[in-house]
């Protein structure tokens, strides 16, 4: 009987040390596990960010582009209408006529990105536009410079668009508007 409570006695010892030890070993592994997700967030996020970064930089490649045509455009403007307001684009003489050609020519030619460009007096009414839409409401805007801004607003044809516009004091506007 003797020899029986001997084992009965290690089996008291040995089982909460192997419950204690498996314990240390599940809060070990569940550590490790942590850890594990935890590098894995971190690299998803830090791929994220450049992903995003990469995006962003390209978009403002996109716009400045975008910006340098609409500088074309407001240049090309000023040249025909020296000094006066120009008109819609079924008015006006030989020049302003060619100039609205150009306009439709250079969104056709742009169609992918470009759905319209418009032209607003001083006091921003709409002298025209080649396709014949507007703006029903702007949402944003974001001033680029003194005289750009980028905004996002909803035509009348109910599509939301980017609207890239110059904005001259005293002579009006010109904006490309930008397919999302």
């Amino acid at each position: 009987m003797g020899g029986r409570y001997g084992v009965w006695s290690v089996g008291r010892v040995l089982v909460p040390v192997l419950g204690a030890v498996l314990g240390v070993a599940l809060c070990v592994g569940i550590g490790i596990w942590n850890d594990y997700r935890d590098a894995i967030i971190d690299t998803q996020k830090q791929q994220m960010l450049l992903t995003v970064q990469s995006l962003g930089e390209g978009m403002e490649v996109f716009i400045r582009g975008y910006g340098e045509d609409l500088e074309e455009i407001y240049q090309m403007a000023r040249r025909v209408c020296a000094g006066r307001a120009l008109g819609g684009p079924a008015s006006g003489d030989g020049e302003e006529k060619a100039l609205w050609d150009g306009l439709r020519e250079y969104v056709d030619t742009h169609s992918a990105f470009v759905d319209d460009v418009i032209v607003e007096k001083a006091k921003g009414e709409v002298v025209g536009s080649t396709k014949g839409t507007g703006v029903r409401q702007e949402y944003s805007s974001s001033r680029i410079d003194g005289q750009k801004s980028l905004g996002m607003a909803e035509m009348d044809n109910g599509e939301m668009c980017l609207i890239l516009k110059k904005e001259i004091v005293g002579e009006g506007a010109f904006s490309i508007v930008l397919s999302l």
